[in-house]
């Protein structure tokens, strides 16, 4: 597992942001400061779950509201079954403001 942190401005996202945010296989968590907003899991990348997939990521409001991005990427032999269960377990011990799990 390797944890990576993004900070962003929604509002003025920088030209790198897509490519820092293009990793897959992971669990990322939106802050907004020290504030737990929204938790998810993906095997995509995350760069596809916001501007590609349809609801678009991007136009929630944990992305608007946020500006902190911790991204955990999962070893290659986590599947879809681990990968939600460390969703859901993270959603219990965090709950954050807009999942609406746990």
């Amino acid at each position: 597992m390797e944890l990576k942190t993004v900070k962003y401005n929604y509002y003025c996202l920088n030209p790198e942001f897509k490519n820092e945010i293009s990793v897959s296989n992971i669990i990322y968590l939106f802050y907004k400061n020290s504030d737990c907003l929204y938790i998810g899991e993906t095997n995509t990348s995350l760069s596809d779950r916001c501007y590609r997939h349809t609801p678009k990521e991007s136009d929630k409001p944990w992305f608007k509201e946020g500006n902190l991005i911790h991204i955990i990427k999962l070893d290659a032999n986590i599947d879809n079954i681990a990968r939600q269960a460390l969703e859901s377990s993270f959603i219990l011990a965090y709950r954050p403001k807009y999942n609406k799990k746990g």
